[in-house]
């Protein structure tokens, strides 16, 4: 009996979470030895995911380098229910129904952070989609002009890209905002 009521409880649970977290639900979930992939509105997908134990408890580790003695993050989830959400949807497999995820993802950039002195790094930023997931990024400077470098580790092969768009026309929007903020700084100074 216990076991009814507890299953009832977290389908409850999970039916509001889907709810609250309408516009930026996970679409699927793939695992690749100790490391899974996420797909987020058909529109985005973070590989490298860890799913640790800590003090007891699942956790998530986002892919993140080091330098110099320091971690550096590149990639943040905002809000500990939505992290929750996550968790769950590692350890159960569950996706949203994707004929009812909503492919439109919100976006504002978060940090900004220019660079005077490097070759082909111009700056640091960050962009946060619907409020839950932040991602860093970098303006990089090449012979076809200024574009958009997104998180990756580097692996025995190379360099292996952990954030990826799925949809080009969000990919699109979303850098294209990101060199029109830069230009707008970088004119004005700050």
């Amino acid at each position: 009996m216990n076991f009814l009521k507890i299953l009832s409880v977290f389908a409850v649970v999970l039916f509001f979470a889907h709810l609250v977290y309408a516009d930026i639900k996970v679409t699927s979930v793939e695992k690749s030895g100790a490391e899974y992939s996420i797909s987020f509105n058909n529109s985005i997908k973070v590989s490298g995911i860890k799913l640790i134990n800590k003090d007891g408890k699942n956790d998530i580790e986002f892919p993140f380098y080091i330098s110099k003695g320091v971690i550096h993050k590149q990639i943040s989830v905002l809000n500990r229910d939505y992290r929750k959400y996550l968790i769950n949807s590692i350890e159960k497999g569950l996706a949203s129904d994707i004929d009812n995820a909503n492919d439109r993802v919100s976006f504002k950039i978060n940090k900004f952070s220019a660079l005077k002195n490097h070759k082909s790094i111009k700056a640091f930023m960050s962009v946060i989609f619907d409020g839950l997931i932040e991602v860093e990024c970098r303006v990089l400077s090449g012979k076809n002009g200024l574009w958009i470098a997104w998180p990756s580790v580097k692996k025995e092969s190379g360099w292996s890209g952990v954030f990826e768009f799925t949809n080009l026309k969000l990919k699109n929007k979303v850098e294209s905002a990101l060199i029109l903020y830069y230009n707008d700084k970088n004119e004005n100074g700050k």
